[in-house]
């Protein structure tokens, strides 16, 4: 079973197979992945990197982003281990750290989109932007399918149960 395709027909069945046959090591390739895809969008429009060439912004967006994700990823897994035991779980930490990577998954694949995203507007999707209504520097039209495809996906990714 490939999780990075099986997530989409078979979730479930892919939290069990990560749960059962993935290493806690498998999650820093996960995180990887979703960085390298997506993680340099996060920093769209703050205008933290202004001035600086293309390469520059997203080296920097992507080692800082894929730091915050591991740090998000041990987070969670602590936090749902303690909630979980809390609630009357039997999942430990190690359980956790095998599944949360999951819900990273299927942002994996909005890769594509915001790679055309950074081809077409280069340096200027991390510019702040410059009226102070419209919070990113994208057509509007561009800004709210793009939001609206990362949602659905962001959604069906933190939806995923492991049922016994």
């Amino acid at each position: 079973m490939n999780p990075l395709i099986s997530i989409w027909s078979r979730p479930t069945d892919t939290l069990r197979y990560m749960l059962k046959e993935k290493t806690a090591r498998y999650g820093f390739f996960i995180f990887f992945l979703g960085t390298i895809g997506s993680g340099f969008f996060v920093s769209a429009s703050t205008g933290l990197f202004d001035g600086l060439p293309l390469l520059a912004i997203v080296l920097l967006a992507f080692s800082s982003n894929y730091i915050g994700a591991l740090l998000g990823w041990w987070l969670s897994s602590v936090l749902y281990t303690w909630i979980g035991k809390w609630l009357g779980g039997t999942g430990t930490f190690s359980d956790m750290a095998r599944i949360v990577p999951a819900g990273t998954i299927p942002i994996i694949w909005l890769a594509p989109m915001n790679f055309l995203l950074l081809a077409v507007y280069g340096s200027r999707l991390f510019e702040a932007p410059t009226d102070p209504l419209i919070p990113i520097n994208l057509p509007i039209g561009i800004y709210f399918l793009t939001n609206m495809i990362s949602i659905g996906v962001g959604i069906y990714g933190r939806s995923f149960r492991v049922k016994e």
